[in-house]
């Protein structure tokens, strides 16, 4: 049993979709919980600056004033005379008027002002030390903790705290001794410099923590609804990727289906263009036909000839022997007679001794030609045209040009420039089609007598080889069009239009290159690039 792919596929969509939830819950989590804290460190940030700046104003109003020694108050029930300023001159006076004022120290005046600030918001301050001057006055549990802290070096400390069943936030900061301080603080041993308690101030915490409360609600909606978002938004992600996942598997389905179409149309095109080549090279071949005969039939016709003349000649001298042999017979001592001797004139046995050996030379060299002609004609018509093997390009345009020579001895004058070419691993049968198509097109742009050029060279991991002829060329607005299949300029009924086209497919199939450049009323030069490899490549 084989799995379906496109299941194979929704389960990997759905166990990374899977992942990507669990992911972007874990992120929206910690953004959570990040800007949960950050909300938090805002709200005790918010709640320690108040708490600062309760404790900076009782700083400088108690640092006003010990610079003037203290104030001068009416005496009431709520600020009776202190009696820990007992042993202080002129701590009660009386007016002109008769009104009796007593003197408040900065102590005095930052505990009436703190419970003025208890009574009307909740908020509340303290003086203290360890070794307070007035019992009332002493630290609590919270107070102490953070004086012997000071002791040890500590500049502040701030936390929440429990005072008479509520929360507050707490800041607490040390009291240095400063001149102004000494008057009432000397007889306890405190010099200038010296910590000699500590200011607190209470905030009550529970606004901060319903701000609090109310801003981490606001946020987790907040984080909530954009996780939902994008868990919707992952869904519809998944949802449409499925969608594209069926639509791609459906295209794939009718892509493979094309593909066949298409490989059956290749198999059918591939056919019809090995008969578009077999076609164009019968062709040629027949286009070349009455050439060949010609050809062939020069050295067929001397050879013929020489042969009768042969045939007269052995009569004679057959008849010339048997003269001979008759006298011999008759009288064997008697020298040849005058009929021997005017069958000898007869026969012209010097001339025949002269002209014998130049007719069987001559004949010896048209049959050679014959032979020539027919081994280039069969090299250049092989069908065995799926055979690669290592190849002498020069011997293969060579063979070509045995083929074409009556069409091109009478319209052109042939120019070799061969380099050095190595062995080249390709299909003979049609590099010579090549040839044979780039020479019959040099010709045939000759209009009376021109000259056709061929080189060939070699260039880095490349061989080339050029056909280039001084013809009528190519306009501009044609060059791009001649390797289209059916494209001539030649007038109806001359030509295919094939020849071009075929060539360049055989030399894209060897993995070459062909170049063309024309002038018109100049020539034309094709030159043929093919890879310089061997059968081992």
């Amino acid at each position: 049993m084989t799995n379906n792919p496109l299941s194979v596929e929704d389960r990997k969509i759905q166990r990374g979709f899977l992942w990507l939830g669990i992911c972007w819950s874990a992120v929206l989590l910690l953004l959570a919980l990040w800007s949960g804290w950050q909300t938090y460190s805002a709200t005790w940030g918010s709640a320690r600056a108040s708490a600062e700046e309760s404790l900076h104003k009782d700083v400088i109003y108690r640092r006003w004033a010990s610079l003037h020694g203290g104030i001068y108050v009416p005496v009431t029930g709520q600020t009776p005379p202190n009696p820990d300023l007992a042993d202080t001159p002129e701590r009660d006076i009386v007016t002109p008027s008769g009104r009796l004022l007593t003197l408040i120290n900065p102590a005095y005046m930052n505990r009436q002002a703190h419970e003025i600030g208890n009574k009307e918001n909740g908020s509340r301050g303290h003086i203290t030390s360890l070794t307070p001057l007035r019992a009332a006055n002493a630290a609590d549990a919270w107070e102490s903790q953070a004086l012997q802290s000071f002791q040890r070096g500590e500049t502040d400390r701030a936390s929440l705290d429990e005072i008479e069943g509520q929360t507050y936030f707490r800041l607490m900061r040390p009291l240095i001794t400063e001149p102004a301080c000494v008057k009432c603080h000397a007889k306890q041993g405190y010099r200038v410099g010296d910590v000699r308690g500590g200011i607190s101030a209470s905030i009550p915490w529970k606004p901060y923590q319903d701000a609090l409360r109310s801003q981490l609600i606001t946020n987790l909606g907040g984080s909530f609804c954009i996780w939902m978002l994008g868990l919707v938004g992952l869904r519809q992600v998944r949802r449409s990727l499925l969608e594209s996942l069926r639509e791609r598997q459906q295209a794939q389905a009718a892509l493979q289906a094309t593909n066949a179409e298409l490989k059956a149309t290749n198999r059918q095109l591939a056919e019809s263009q090995s008969q578009l080549l077999q076609s164009e090279k019968m062709a040629a071949v027949g286009q070349l036909a009455a050439g060949v005969a010609h050809e062939i039939n020069n050295p067929i016709g001397f050879v013929s000839s020489n042969l009768g003349s042969l045939s007269r000649y052995a009569k004679d001298l057959l008849g010339l022997v048997q003269a001979y042999e008759a006298q011999s017979r008759e009288r064997p001592d008697v020298p040849p007679g005058p009929a021997l001797q005017q069958a000898r004139a007869a026969v012209d046995l010097e001339f025949l001794q002269e002209d014998i050996p130049k007719l069987l030379q001559e004949s010896v060299d048209g049959l050679g030609r014959v032979k020539h002609i027919v081994q280039g004609l069969k090299d250049f018509s092989r069908v065995d045209s799926d055979q690669w093997q290592e190849t002498d390009l020069m011997a293969g345009l060579e063979s070509t040009l045995n083929v074409v020579r009556n069409e091109l001895k009478y319209k052109a004058e042939i120019v070799k420039d061969y380099g050095q070419l190595p062995l080249v691993y390709c299909n003979p049968a049609q590099i010579n089609q090549v040839f044979l198509n780039l020479l019959m097109n040099a010709v045939q742009s000759i209009e009376a007598h021109g000259r056709i050029t061929l080189a060939s060279g070699v260039e880095a991991q490349r061989v080339w080889v050029s056909v280039e002829d001084t013809g009528a060329g190519i306009a501009p607005a044609h060059l791009h069009r001649i390797f289209e299949p059916f494209f001539t300029t030649k007038p109806v009924g001359q030509g295919t239009g094939l020849g071009l086209s075929i060539t360049y497919d055989i030399v894209q199939q060897h993995g070459g290159e062909i170049t063309v450049t024309s002038e018109p009323g100049r020539g034309t030069r094709f030159c043929v690039w093919l890879p310089k490899r061997n059968k081992v490549d």
